[in-house]
């Protein structure tokens, strides 16, 4: 019996420490420097450096595409240049977005943000084989 529970213990630490570090690495554990708050499972998805978004302007194929959250946290978009859309969610990038282009761009402008592409997941440490993982999200 002794062999048994340290044989079934020996097997299922490696796993266990797998799992803290991929918990670890979570985006949504992730705090970025200057991030006053940490993120709970119930927190809206923020942006971060390395999520590929998609930004659709309604029947202005030019201004939309996918796009690139940069390791400053900017996106670059056609009429407006580089916009901070680090720490925010989908929602508010979309209003940020709609109000720059209906400042003379263009008349009532509708935008949606998604995202298309989660931030990787590193994961490093005891593990049989470390390094960047892609993150689904759920």
């Amino acid at each position: 019996m002794t062999r048994e529970r340290h044989r079934l213990n020996g097997a299922t630490r490696p796993m266990a420490a797998f799992a803290a570090a991929v918990m670890l690495a979570a985006p949504a554990a992730t705090v970025f420097p200057g991030q006053a708050r940490a993120q709970t499972a119930s927190a809206p998805y923020r942006l971060a450096p390395g999520d590929r978004i998609s930004v659709v302007v309604l029947g202005q194929t030019e201004l939309s595409g996918d796009v690139l959250v940069s390791d400053g946290g900017g996106v670059g978009l056609p009429l407006l240049g580089a916009i901070d859309l680090r720490d925010r969610t989908p929602l508010e990038a979309e209003k940020l977005i709609t109000g720059q282009l209906s400042q003379g761009y263009l008349e009532r402008p509708i935008v949606t943000v998604r995202i298309v592409e989660f931030r990787p997941v590193y994961v490093m440490g005891g593990v049989r084989t470390p390094g960047s993982y892609p993150f689904r999200y759920g």
